[in-house]
C-alpha cells in the first residue's frame, strides 16, 4: 500500500502515547498519528472523518479489555482497528480479531515497524474486504449467472442468477468439481466440446465464447453462451477462472423464426397489390424489390437489386427518400407521404436490426394512395364550403339575435310606463281614493296588483337577459350582510308563502360580503319565489347559509315534486319549464339566478330527485377579485 496513513490513536496513559507517536515517527514514512485519550474524544474525532485506522488501548479508563472494543465499534464499523494488549494478554487479542479487530499487538513488544506494518496491513485489508464485498453484491444482482473456480478447478462462488439457471443450490455448487458442474448441466450431444474448452481455461488459455445446450431445472433445453476468463495473479499463472452463462434461448429462436418469416414474407410480397415492397442496404442500394407498382410502370424489380436509388430514380426523388431512408438506418421507424411522378404514396421505412442490434438494412413498404388523396382533397373542399355557410349562418343568427335583443329592450322599456300605470290605479283603488271598496273587490284589486308584479319581475329578466347578452352588465358592489339579505328577500315572499300555509325557515349566519346587493337579492327571490310555487300547501322551505373557504353559500331546500335527472341538467337553461312547471313559470327566473350569480363569479347547482323536493344552491366570492 502506497499514500499516507492518518492513524486515531485512542490511548489514556500520555506516557504510552507518546511511546508509541515516538516509534512510529521514527520508523514509519506517511503515518501520521491522531492523540485522544477518551472514547468520546475518539466519537468527536471520527465524526469529522478523514481517520484511515485505529490504534485502540484494550485498557482503557473505565472500561477494560474487550469491552473498549465493543464501545469503539458502536462508534464506528467502516474504520479498521489494532488494539494494543497488555503482557500475557494474547487470548485477549486473538478474541478482539475475532470480534472484529484487524489485528493485536502487544504494547510493550511492540516496535516502530511492527506497529506500522500492522496499520498499513489493516488498512488495506479492510479496503480489500470493502471492494470485495461490493463486488459480491453487483454479481448477486446481475441477470448473468455467473461462477468463480479456483485453480484446483473447484467451484469457489455461484450466484443467484446461476442458481435459478443451473438449479443447483450454492451450498452444493460450492466446491464441486467444475467437470461435475458441465456433466450436470451441458446436454450430452456438446458435453465434449464444453469439457474441451474448461480444460483448456484451466490451463491457462484463453478460450472464445460459445453456445452449448443447457438441461435446464425445469427439463426444458436451453441455449446459453458460455464465457470463460482467466484471471492471472500478476501476469503470472490463472489464480482463478470467472465463468458467465447468458440464456440466449429466446434469441436463438427468434433467429430461426426470422429467417423462417423472411422467406414467407419474400414470398407474399412478391404477389402484393398496390404497393410496392424494398429492402435497402447502408449504401442506399436495392437489396431486394417486389410489387405490382413496379411492374405496371414498365420496371422489372429483379433488375434492381445492387442499384442504388440514385441510379433509378429522378434527383428530386431521391432528395425526399434518402433523408427518410437515413433515418431508419439509425433505427427510427418512419412514415411519410410524397408525390412521385404525379402519383401518391405512403410510404413506411423500418430498421432490420442484426442480432446485435446493429442495422445494416431497412424495409420500405410503399403504398398508392392516389385515389385517397384525391377523395381527402374533394373532402377538403366540401369542409371548407361547410365552414364558409357555418360563418355565414353565424353572421345571420347574430344578427338576429341582435335584433331580437333590441326589440327586447325596446318592448320591456316601452312595456314598463302602461304597467306602472295599472299599477298606480290599481294602488289608488286599493288606498280608497275612490272611495270605500267591498272586501270582494279589495280581493280583485290585489290579485290585479299581484299580476302587475309577476310582469314586472318578468320585465326584469327579460331585461337582465338582455344586458348579459350584449354584456353590458355593470356590478354595483357594496359589502353587506347575508343574513340581512335573505330576511328581505322572506319578508318580501311572507304574504305569499302564509297563502299557502307554507313555513319558511331561515339558518343563515350573519356574514359580511360584498356583492351588488339589487342583483343577489333578486337571484334569492327567484330561488325562494320558485321554491314557494312548487311546494304544496302546508309543506316547508328552508334557506340556509354558511362561509366556506372564503365563499359564501346559500341553499334553498323545499319539499316539493323534485326533478328528473334530465330536468337537472337543463333547469338552468333560458326559457325551459320542466314536466312540472306551472302556467305562471316563464322559464327565466332559474336562468336569471345563473346569469346574476356568474357575474359575481360563482356558481350555482341543483340537487333533486323526483319526489324528494330540491336543493338550489349558489357559491360567491366573500370578496370581489383584487380587492381585500
Amino acid at each position: 500500500m502506497s499514500g499516507p496513513v492518518r492513524v486515531l490513536l485512542v490511548e489514556d496513559d500520555p506516557a504510552d502515547a507518546l511511546l508509541v507517536r515516538e516509534r512510529l515517527a521514527d520508523s514509519a514514512d506517511g503515518i501520521s498519528v491522531v492523540w485522544v485519550d477518551t472514547l468520546g474524544g475518539a466519537a468527536a474525532r471520527l465524526a469529522e472523518g478523514g481517520i484511515d485506522a485505529i490504534l485502540l488501548d484494550l485498557g482503557l479508563g473505565a472500561t477494560r479489555g474487550l469491552e473498549t472494543l465493543h464501545r469503539m465499534r458502536e462508534v464506528t464499523t467502516d474504520v479498521p482497528i489494532v488494539v494494543l494488549t497488555g503482557m500475557g494478554d494474547r487470548l485477549a487479542g486473538v478474541e478482539a480479531i475475532r470480534r472484529g479487530a484487524q489485528d493485536y499487538l502487544a504494547k510493550d513488544r511492540a516496535d516502530g515497524e511492527m506497529l506500522a506494518r500492522s496499520l498499513r496491513y489493516a488498512v488495506e485489508r479492510a479496503r480489500s474486504e470493502t471492494a470485495l464485498s461490493h463486488t459480491k453484491v453487483i454479481a448477486d444482482t446481475v441477470a448473468e449467472a455467473l461462477a468463480l473456480v479456483d485453480r484446483r478447478g473447484r467451484v469457489s462462488y455461484v450466484n443467484p442468477a446461476f442458481e435459478k439457471m443451473s438449479g443447483l443450490q450454492s451450498r452444493v455448487a460450492v466446491g464441486m468439481a467444475l467437470a461435475d458442474v458441465a456433466r450436470s448441466l451441458v446436454r450430452p450431444e456438446a458435453l465434449g466440446h464444453a469439457l474441451g474448452l474448461l480444460e483448456r481455461a484451466l490451463r491457462g488459455e484463453d478460450v472464445p465464447a460459445t453456445t452449448v445446450p443447457f438441461a435446464g431445472p425445469d427439463g426444458q433445453a436451453r441455449m446459453v453462451e458460455l464465457r470463460v476468463r482467466v484471471v492471472r495473479d500478476g501476469g503470472g499463472p490463472q489464480s482463478q477462472l470467472v465463468i458467465s452463462a447468458l440464456d440466449i434461448t429466446r434469441r436463438v429462436d427468434a433467429e430461426a423464426g426470422r429467417h423462417e418469416s423472411d422467406q414467407r414474407y419474400r414470398a407474399i410480397v412478391a404477389r402484393l397489390p398496390g404497393g410496392i415492397v424494398h429492402i435497402v442496404d447502408r449504401e442506399l442500394r436495392y437489396v431486394y424489390s417486389a410489387g405490382r407498382e413496379l411492374t405496371e410502370a414498365g420496371i422489372d424489380p429483379g433488375r434492381l437489386a445492387g442499384r442504388s436509388i440514385g441510379d433509378v430514380l429522378p434527383l428530386e426523388t431521391v432528395q425526399v427518400l434518402a433523408p427518410q431512408y437515413r433515418r431508419a438506418l439509425r433505427g427510427e421507424a418512419v412514415q411519410f407521404e410524397g408525390n412521385f411522378s404525379g402519383r401518391h404514396f405512403l410510404v413506411n421505412a423500418v430498421p432490420l436490426p442484426e442480432p446485435d442490434g446493429t442495422v445494416s438494412e431497412i424495409l420500405v413498404l410503399a403504398v398508392n394512395i392516389t385515389q385517397r388523396k384525391r377523395a381527402e382533397e374533394e373532402l377538403q373542399r366540401a369542409h371548407d364550403l361547410l365552414e364558409q355557410r357555418v360563418e355565414e349562418r353565424t353572421a345571420e343568427l347574430a344578427r338576429a339575435n341582435k335584433l331580437k335583443s333590441d326589440l327586447v329592450d325596446m318592448v320591456m322599456h316601452d312595456f314598463g310606463d302602461p304597467l306602472w300605470v295599472v299599477k298606480g290605479y290599481a294602488e289608488l283603488l286599493r288606498d280608497g281614493a275612490v272611495g270605500p271598496l267591498t272586501g270582494e273587490q279589495l280581493e280583485t284589486v290585489g290579485e290585479m296588483l299581484r299580476s302587475v308584479e309577476a310582469l314586472e319581475r318578468l320585465r326584469a329578466d327579460m331585461l337582465e337577459v338582455s344586458r348579459h347578452e350584449r354584456g353590458r352588465v355593470v356590478l354595483e358592489c357594496g359589502e353587506h350582510d347575508a343574513r340581512e339579505l335573505v330576511d328581505c328577500c322572506v319578508a318580501e315572499l311572507g304574504l305569499l308563502a302564509r297563502r299557502k300555509s307554507i313555513e319558511l325557515v331561515v339558518d343563515v349566519p350573519p356574514v359580511a360580503f360584498e356583492c351588488d346587493q339589487r342583483r343577489l337579492r333578486q337571484a334569492v327571490i327567484n330561488y325562494l319565489s320558485n321554491a314557494i310555487r312548487y311546494t304544496p300547501s302546508a309543506g316547508r322551505v328552508r334557506v340556509s347559509g354558511r362561509e366556506d373557504g372564503g365563499r359564501l353559500e346559500l341553499v334553498v331546500e323545499d319539499n316539493g315534486p323534485g326533478l328528473s335527472a334530465e330536468e337537472v341538467g337543463r333547469v338552468f337553461d333560458d326559457f325551459y319549464r320542466g314536466a312540472n312547471r306551472s302556467a305562471g313559470s316563464t322559464g327565466l327566473g332559474l336562468a336569471v339566478v345563473k346569469l346574476m350569480v356568474e357575474a359575481h363569479g360563482g356558481e350555482v347547482w341543483c340537487d333533486s330527485e323526483p319526489g324528494r323536493g330540491s336543493r338550489f344552491g349558489l357559491r360567491v366570492p366573500l370578496r370581489r377579485p383584487g380587492e381585500g
